[in-house]
């Protein structure tokens, strides 16, 4: 009786967030019904609804990003006896395959290609991830039962070519390849490290019974190397470290450096900010928040004594690109300022600009915004929004949002382009 004669796990750890799984398998086709039994996802792999093959070797390459979503690059190779194959270039398939799945929007793709030149590719909306979940099967009578399902995938769309043998149905082909222990552990293996540091800079006030908290972002997350995937702002009552932390805002996108609390507690409330990805958080230290200001008195003035006032740009101005946008403000009544921090949205991206106020309260205002460099201090074409609190000596509220907008600048077409050349 042939059984499973090789499978071998290549242990090598290539890189975090990489790993490789290499499998040799040699199943005879007396013994695929043992296959199945060892290994059923080995045994379907090598079949399609014309013929049953032999596994010679399989192999794949995991990936985990710091968002969760995993990629798995797959290539293997089968043969058949005989020659009952509806083409007879299916004799020997080789192929590879690539496949991810996504945990934010459950969206399983993948793409199968092989010799000679053919191409098979689908989407499916799966609940959890179909390359380290045991799928539901048909019939289950004849499977331990560790290797019975507990997930269905919906297919949602499929397209191939028209010599492409029909491997993908249910689920991802590349799915049904290796023994799921073992993908499971390249998966683990393969996972991201935590973020490495804590939020940096980290301040919290309430002021007008909403909560402000803003930070920086930690050194080590550059366009490089990016350790991030999300910030969240935590908060508990001050001077209860028994308290447990609970969430103040849901998961923030990782160019976010301030967040605006709707709720904060009655008493005097301490928040921290952490640092996540998939693989875990890196927390700041506890910060209290400066003393609540609450005055009764009419909109107009609350306004004008607890805002700076943005006197340039002004609502509705256009600006033309990679040109200074002067931002000018004005103090609150009765305030020494000696800086501001301005938050502008370009095109719905958060930036926040330090501003001293001898810059932001001259005749020319601050100028270093719009021709300096991307991504906070260019001015791209696009829709803007500014706003500005006092952040020294102490701070203040957040003045109204002001829109604007940057246009593309004009182009002039030299003499003689698109008209009659001159004599």
């Amino acid at each position: 009786m042939t059984s499973v004669n090789d499978i071998r796990d290549n242990n090598k750890l290539k890189n975090r967030g990489r790993y490789t799984l290499l499998n040799r398998v040699g199943i005879s086709l007396v013994g695929i019904a043992a296959g199945l039994i060892l290994y059923p996802s080995i045994a379907r792999a090598c079949h399609d609804d014309n013929d049953a093959r032999t596994m010679i070797y399989y192999s794949t390459t995991v990936h985990v990003d710091i968002r969760g979503v995993r990629v798995y690059d797959s290539t293997g190779k089968c043969e058949t006896e005989g020659h009952t194959a509806a083409h007879p270039n299916f004799y020997m398939l080789e192929f590879t395959a690539r496949g991810s799945w996504d945990p934010a929007t459950n969206r399983a793709s993948e793409i199968v290609t092989g010799s000679p030149n053919w191409k098979a590719e689908a989407v499916w909306s799966c609940p959890s991830d179909p390359w380290i979940t045991r799928h539901a099967e048909p019939n289950q009578q004849n499977i331990p039962l560790k290797y019975q399902g507990s997930i269905s995938c919906s297919r949602q769309s499929r397209s191939s070519t028209d010599d492409a043998p029909a491997l993908i149905t249910d689920q991802p082909f590349s799915s049904s390849q290796s023994p799921i222990d073992q993908l499971i552990q390249q998966y683990n293996k393969a996972l991201p490290l935590p973020p490495a540091l804590p939020p940096r800079d980290v301040k919290a006030s309430v002021v007008l019974d909403k909560g402000h908290v803003s930070w920086g972002i930690p050194v080590d997350q550059t366009s490089i190397h990016q350790t991030i995937a999300w910030f969240k702002v935590e908060r508990r009552p001050a001077g209860q470290p028994q308290v447990s932390w609970f969430a103040a805002s849901s998961n923030l996108p990782a160019n976010t450096t301030a967040y605006a609390d709707p709720n904060p507690l009655p008493s005097q409330t301490e928040y921290r900010v952490c640092a996540l990805n998939i693989s875990g958080s890196n927390c700041s230290d506890a910060v209290l928040a400066s003393s609540t200001i609450r005055l009764q008195t009419s909109a107009d003035t609350l306004r004008a004594e607890v805002f700076p006032s943005v006197l340039s740009p002004i609502k509705g101005q256009n600006f033309v690109a990679q040109n200074p946008v002067p931002i000018k403000l004005a103090p609150p009544k009765g305030w020494t300022v000696t800086a501001y921090m301005v938050n502008v949205l370009i095109n719905g991206y958060s930036c926040n600009l330090p501003v001293g106020a001898a810059q932001a309260q001259s005749a020319t205002g601050y100028t270093d915004f719009g021709a300096g460099k991307p991504p906070c201090f260019s001015a791209i074409p696009g829709s803007y929004r500014l706003r500005a609190q006092v952040s020294s000596p102490k701070e203040s509220g957040w003045s109204d949002w002001i829109d604007f907008t940057v246009r593309p600048p004009r182009f002039t077409a030299p003499a003689g382009v698109g008209g009659k050349l001159s004599k």
